[in-house]
């Protein structure tokens, strides 16, 4: 019974050196997926995202996803366009998506439905940076 109570220490002792002495290599960090372009999606509910950042030199792509058509502007109504990248999008069938003109200098640009003027979720911005 003793050797049995030794060999069953002896062999829990050892179990538990092997199992600490082992280093543990770290997990290798998870690389980042690249950044692809920016896409704003028009439906029934609106913009989505109503904010996008994108660095000088991007495009946005704005997507209708919905069964009617509209009209994308940039400002906040139909007086104040104050981005012709944006104005490039116009307008957009149902199913069709296309990009801005690429933003060639760091600014905000807001942006606007036609036929919504003045309702919240039919607005966005662009930040170039």
């Amino acid at each position: 019974m003793f050797e049995r109570c030794v060999l069953v220490t002896a062999v829990a002792l050892l179990a538990s050196c092997s199992s600490s002495s082992s280093p543990v290599a770290p997990t290798p960090p998870v690389p980042a997926a690249p950044a692809g372009p920016s896409a704003i999606t028009l439906s029934a509910t609106g913009f989505s995202p109503q904010e996008v950042t994108v660095p000088v030199g991007a495009r946005v792509t704005f997507v209708n996803s919905d069964r009617v058509s509209y009209d994308v502007s940039s400002g906040l109504d139909h007086n104040s366009r104050e981005c012709p990248e944006i104005d490039a999008v116009g307008f957009l069938v149902a199913g069709q998506s296309r990009e801005t003109s690429v933003f060639e200098q760091a600014k905000t640009c807001r942006f606007h439905e036609h036929a919504n003027i003045g309702v919240a979720a039919y607005q966005g911005r662009i930040v170039v940076r």
